[in-house]
């Protein structure tokens, strides 16, 4: 975790291969990448996601989006992840046979978001049976807030230790 001015960097996501070559014919597999991201004291956030590589067949995608934690001390075994209050995640990227590698996006989200944000990752096979697979990375800049203010919650992410 690096901490400069007034927000911090951690890595969420080390460079890490994902194979959903064994999705049937237009299976969708949606699950967390990232839970209980502590953001309560920042006013913005932003997720830098890495595409290094990988096949994606025609029709399939591999797409990350930033949704709301709801996760509780009550129930621990719950996902509470949801989108806001339109119905759609705060950040959203496809990345998909289209997409050429190496790629990089930023998703930035700002205030209110909640206390705890999620990273959740879904992959599509195609309409065919396709490869899809891919190389991934994701850190987190975290800005317009004391970093040592955060409370240290039971369960909440402190990053990737590089």
């Amino acid at each position: 975790m690096t901490t400069i001015a007034s927000g911090m960097t951690m890595r969420l996501l080390p460079k890490t291969n994902y194979n959903f070559d064994k999705l049937q014919t237009s299976q969708t597999t949606t699950f967390a990448i990232c839970q209980h991201i502590d953001v309560s004291v920042f006013q913005e956030v932003s997720f830098a996601i890495r595409f290094y590589g990988g096949t994606l067949g025609t029709g399939a995608s591999i797409a990350f989006a930033v949704v709301a934690d709801g996760y509780t001390l009550d129930d621990p075994t719950a996902f509470f992840a949801t989108a806001d209050a339109t119905g759609t995640a705060f950040g959203s990227f496809s990345f998909s046979s289209t997409t050429p590698a190496p790629a990089f996006t930023v998703l930035t989200v700002t205030k209110p978001c909640g206390h705890l944000l999620n990273v959740t990752l879904t992959a599509t096979q195609g309409s065919s049976l396709t490869s899809v697979n891919g190389t991934f990375g994701i850190d987190v800049t975290m800005k317009g807030g004391d970093p040592s203010s955060l409370p240290l919650d039971y369960s909440t992410y402190r990053g990737y230790r590089i």
